[in-house]
C-alpha cells in the first residue's frame, strides 16, 4: 500500500497537483496490485509540524493514530463488488499458502475457496469451544474436528456456529460453494480468549456505521460526509465565579493571559489526554469586540512565539493576542458548533441529533442490530449517565443511558433502509466529550 502523508496547514494551499497526476498514481499503484491511500485530508496543526515537511511527535502520533484506523476500514482493503472467485492453481490450500495472484487487492488476512477447493487449517493442541464463520458467495461445506456445521444465510451471506471439542490431530476444512466462497471471518472460542483465523471482529461483527468518525476511508480518500449535529438548543452561557482580568507581558505587548483555575477539565491539555488522536478541543471560545479568535485549539507556544488571532487554553489559563488592541473587555462563550476532530460536546442539558447517511446504513445488510457509543464525562463532578435515544423512521427503537464505552442492542434489526437519528441528552450539570456514535450491524 502506497501512503500519501498529510501536510502542514502552512503548505495546503499552496500545493497543488498537475492535472490528472493524482489519478494516474492510484491507476499505476491498482495496475500492480497495489493500494493508495490519501491522508492529505487528515486535519493537522500547526504545532503538528517542526517545518513544512516534518513532523513532530505529537505530529507523527496522530498520524500513525490515524492510519491504523484508516487499514482497518474495509474500504482500504476490500475489492470491488465485482472481483471474481478466481480458481487455485493447486486446488488445496493450507491456511499459510500462497494467496490468488489476482487478488491482491483483497483484505491481506481474507480467504477465498474457489468452488470444490479446500481450505484447511490443521492443529495439534486440544480445543473445546465456540467456532464461529462468516462471508459471502456459495454456503461451503465445513468440517471442524469430524464435525459438520451447518449455515445459515443472511441478507448479505452466510453465517456458521457451533461448538467442538477436539484432542490430539485435528483440522477445520472450508470446502467452497456454488460459485466460489469468500470467507470473511473465522474464530475460535469467545473474546478475550479467541483466537482470529480470517478477519478480525468487525468481519465478523459486521459492519459499522459512524456519524462522528473523522477517520474513514472511500476509494483511498479519507471520508467527510459526516452529517453535522443539530442542537436542540444554543450552547449554555458560560458562568464566571471571577470577571475576566487580562494579563499583559511587558515584554510582548501584544501576548495576553486571563487566568481559569476553575476550567481545567475542559482546557486542550485535558481533552488531548482523553481523545484518540491526542486533539486540542477545549471548547471555550474568547470573544474580542464581539467576535471569536480565529484560531482556537491552538497550541500555547505557538502563541507565544507570535502567532496571531490564535487561542490556547493551556490548564489553568488562555493564551492569545489580537491585533489590533481590543476596544472593549473580552468575553467566554461555548463553541455552537460543538465538534472537535470528529468528536461532539454534550454541553449540560444539551439536546443534539445526530443523523446518518442513507447510503452508508445500507451497507449494514445484515440490519442495524446495535449502537456502540464512546463518551467521556469531562468534568469533576458526580459520574453520570449520558441519555441515548435511538429513533428509526420516526418510532423510538431504544431508550437508555451511557457511560464510557457502551454497546446498547436493540430489540430486533432495524431495516437499513430505515431514516435512523440518535438523540443524545446531558445531564443539567454535566459535559461529555462523545468521540463515537456507531451503528453496528446485526450479528449472525
Amino acid at each position: 500500500m502506497w501512503v500519501r502523508p498529510p501536510i502542514s496547514p502552512v503548505r495546503s494551499g499552496h500545493r497543488v497537483d498537475p492535472p490528472g497526476a493524482l489519478d494516474a498514481v492510484v491507476t499505476l499503484a491498482r495496475a500492480h496490485g497495489a493500494r493508495f491511500l490519501d491522508l492529505t485530508d487528515l486535519e493537522m496543526a500547526p504545532h503538528h509540524f517542526y517545518n513544512d515537511d516534518h513532523m513532530t511527535q505529537r505530529g507523527r502520533q496522530r498520524h500513525t493514530a490515524a492510519l491504523v484506523e484508516a487499514l482497518r476500514h474495509e474500504e482500504a482493503w476490500s475489492p470491488g463488488p465485482n472481483t471474481p472467485f478466481a480458481p487455485s492453481p493447486t486446488g488445496v490450500r493450507g491456511a499459510d499458502g500462497p494467496g490468488f495472484e489476482d487478488l491482491r487487492a483483497l483484505r491481506h488476512s481474507w480467504r477465498v475457496a474457489a468452488e470444490s477447493e479446500t481450505i484447511h487449517w490443521r492443529f495439534s493442541d486440544a480445543f473445546s469451544g465456540a467456532v464461529r464463520l462468516r462471508g459471502e458467495g456459495g454456503a461451503p461445506r465445513i468440517v471442524v474436528a469430524g464435525v459438520e456445521l451447518a449455515t445459515r444465510p443472511t441478507t448479505g451471506g452466510w453465517t456458521s456456529n457451533g461448538v467442538v471439542s477436539a484432542r490430539g490431530r485435528w483440522r477445520i476444512s472450508v470446502t467452497g460453494g456454488a460459485g466460489g466462497t469468500l470467507l470473511r471471518a473465522v474464530r475460535l472460542g469467545s473474546p478475550p480468549g479467541h483466537r482470529d483465523l480470517v478477519g478480525y471482529g468487525p468481519d465478523l461483527t459486521g459492519g459499522v456505521v459512524d456519524s462522528l468518525a473523522p477517520i474513514e476511508v472511500f476509494g483511498g480518500r479519507l471520508s467527510r460526509t459526516h452529517a453535522r449535529p443539530v442542537a436542540l438548543h444554543p450552547p449554555p452561557a458560560v458562568r464566571l465565579d471571577h470577571p475576566l482580568e487580562v494579563q499583559h507581558e511587558p515584554d510582548d505587548p501584544s501576548l495576553h493571559t486571563i487566568a481559569l483555575p476553575g476550567f481545567v477539565w475542559l482546557s486542550d491539555a485535558a481533552t488531548r489526554a482523553r481523545s484518540p488522536r491526542s486533539a486540542h478541543c477545549s471548547p471555550l471560545r474568547l470573544l474580542v469586540d464581539g467576535t471569536p479568535t480565529d484560531k482556537p485549539n491552538t497550541a500555547s507556544f505557538l502563541v507565544e512565539k507570535g502567532l496571531h488571532d490564535a487561542l490556547a487554553h493551556d490548564l489553568q489559563r488562555l493564551v492569545f493576542r489580537h491585533v489590533p488592541p481590543s476596544t472593549s473587555a473580552p468575553s467566554l462563550s461555548l463553541d455552537p458548533e460543538r465538534r472537535c476532530d470528529g468528536g461532539v460536546w454534550v454541553y449540560p442539558g444539551d439536546q443534539l441529533t445526530l443523523a446518518y447517511p442513507p447510503d452508508r446504513l445500507l451497507a449494514l445488510r445484515d440490519g442495524i442490530g446495535a449502537l456502540t457509543l464512546s463518551a467521556v464525562q469531562m468534568d469533576p463532578g458526580p459520574s453520570v449517565g449520558l441519555g441515548i435515544r435511538v429513533e428509526a423512521d420516526g418510532r423510538t427503537v431504544l431508550d437508555g443511558q451511557a457511560t464510557g464505552h457502551t454497546m446498547l442492542s436493540l430489540d430486533h434489526a432495524l431495516d437499513p433502509t430505515a431514516e435512523v437519528t440518535v438523540h443524545l441528552e446531558g445531564p443539567p450539570d454535566a459535559w461529555f466529550l462523545v468521540h463515537s456514535a456507531a451503528l453496528r450491524e446485526a450479528g449472525p
